[in-house]
């Protein structure tokens, strides 16, 4: 599948799950650069690097066959990514957070992962946490070195 194809589908994709397409074409160019065979040193696969476990959790096959339903077959990784990355949205906007916002922390939790993201949550003192620039604060007590990947990783994939 060609580049044009599958950014074409990437915008399908976004569509159907209700996410603003710039931001997951960002994403997927981020992840993967548009490479179906991604393969990150950390084990990430596929178009939307997802990692094994929440490939399983997805209901992706992580073999290496590349049928539909496997993490690489382009169209079933990306509707993987797109309903996760759906699903930490939500998860943020249930918390009170803005659109906007809940866009940033969904990408934060994507990149770091979720459990990273509410440590970094737990650790803010200073009221209600609405703003993902609160989290950025803070990241670096939870991830160490990498809070600068993830901080960037958000910044890049503003819509």
């Amino acid at each position: 599948m060609s580049k044009t194809s599958l950014k074409a589908l990437t915008g399908r994709i976004a569509e159907k799950n209700g996410i603003p397409e710039a931001f997951f074409k960002n994403l997927i160019q981020t992840e993967s650069s548009f490479d179906p065979e991604a393969l990150s040193p950390k084990g990430a696969m596929g178009l939307g690097q997802i990692m094994p476990d929440t490939a399983k959790e997805l209901g992706l096959d992580i073999s290496g066959d590349k049928a539909p339903g496997s993490v690489w077959h382009p169209e079933s990784n990306l509707d993987a990514s797109a309903r996760y990355l759906k699903k930490l949205y939500d998860k943020y906007r249930k918390e009170g957070i803005t659109d906007k916002e809940a866009w940033k922390f969904a990408a934060g939790a994507y990149n770091a992962g979720m459990g990273n993201i509410s440590k970094a949550i737990n650790k803010i003192s200073y009221g209600p946490v609405k703003k993902w620039n609160q989290v950025a604060e803070v990241l670096p007590q939870v991830t160490g070195k990498y809070s600068q990947e993830t901080i960037r990783y958000v910044n890049r994939l503003r819509a």
